[in-house]
């Protein structure tokens, strides 16, 4: 015995399977404008930033700035990276 999605072609398995907050006849970067999914997001964002000993490498040091010392150098003269940020905004990659 075969499903019902068995019997259906690949397209009309794709188009059935489609989730249905997809906007229909939208193709590419679709702005996500959900209040609550946003709020997910910028939560996200918020709880992985870490706040104590946060810096990187590429970021340079403090005296001579990105690429023009040694990494020992980097590392004890670190260059912070920004407390936190702030969500602009969010898009969904949808393809037919």
């Amino acid at each position: 015995h075969r499903s019902d999605v068995a019997q259906q072609s690949l397209p009309q398995q794709l188009l059935s399977s489609r989730p249905g907050h997809w906007q229909a006849g939208a193709v590419g970067l679709v702005p996500i404008t959900d209040p609550a999914l946003l709020s997910q997001f910028q939560f996200l964002l918020d709880a992985t930033h870490l706040e104590t000993n946060n810096w990187t490498r590429d970021r340079g040091c403090t005296q001579h700035g990105v690429n023009r010392c040694a990494a020992s150098c980097a590392y004890a003269n670190q260059s912070p990276v920004p407390r936190g940020y702030r969500l602009a905004g969010v898009w969904r990659n949808q393809n037919p």
